[in-house]
């Protein structure tokens, strides 16, 4: 059984959840009265390819940091779509958390 970094795994797994859950809230975000719709798909197209790039890098510090700024972005979102700052926040908090728990793995394993 091979040792897999742990924050690929779970950082990984995340940013992609992340990206697909972006993705499919578009469509019903622009439904909603917003007046910048090009600012909004133009953020969340990045987020979404930040993402990507991050779980690809996710080895190295700077797939970490681009998965900090896939963040950045969600919440930059949600100031054009209130309604995505719940998943700016939950993502976030998850984010933090596959964080926490890969350190810890990474901690526990002699």
């Amino acid at each position: 059984m091979s040792k897999r970094d742990p924050m690929s795994v779970v950082g990984s797994a995340t940013l992609l959840l992340e990206a697909l859950t972006i993705a499919l809230a578009i469509p019903f975000a622009l439904r909603s009265e917003i007046t910048e719709r090009g600012w909004f798909i133009a953020l969340c197209v990045a987020a979404i390819a930040l993402a990507v790039v991050a779980t690809a890098l996710m080895r190295r510090t700077v797939g970490v940091a681009l998965g900090w700024s896939v963040q950045v972005l969600m919440f930059a979102a949600s100031v054009l779509v209130p309604a995505m700052i719940s998943l700016a926040i939950v993502f976030t908090a998850l984010w933090v958390t596959a964080l926490w728990v890969a350190n810890r793995v990474r901690k526990a394993r002699p």
